[in-house]
């Protein structure tokens, strides 16, 4: 980025210079190009970024995810959320809560999915 502004600004300098040397009726035109450069390098980044940005979402709706399936030993209770690390099956997660009794991971597996507009 600094590399970036320091070459930006040579140009500046250097353009600048060709001007002082240019006739009137040519400034108006180099001006006008000069403008659209400036615009242009501007906007570059700008829309760089929204482009990666739509990738980057483009492939999170693809991507498939990986599911835990948590029951309860007593009652019916069951319980879908994202694998956390460090999750296996038959892993005791804690007390249910419905009936207080033994909550594990019954199942875990991979979803591929396509996200919908409305998820």
């Amino acid at each position: 980025m600094l590399l970036m502004l320091v070459v930006f600004s040579v140009i500046i300098y250097l353009l600048l210079n060709f001007v002082a040397t240019m006739q009137e009726s040519s400034i108006s035109l180099f001006m006008m190009i000069f403008t659209i450069l400036i615009i242009y390098l501007i906007l570059l980044p700008v829309i760089s970024q929204f482009a990666r940005m739509y990738r980057v979402a483009k492939m999170r709706q693809i991507m498939p995810s990986l599911l835990s399936v948590i029951k309860c030993q007593d009652c019916n209770y069951v319980l879908v959320r994202e694998f956390l690390t460090g999750d296996y099956v038959f892993k005791n997660v804690g007390k249910c809560y419905k009936c207080g009794g033994n909550l594990y991971i019954d199942a875990i597996y991979l979803t591929s999915e396509k996200k919908g507009k409305g998820a």
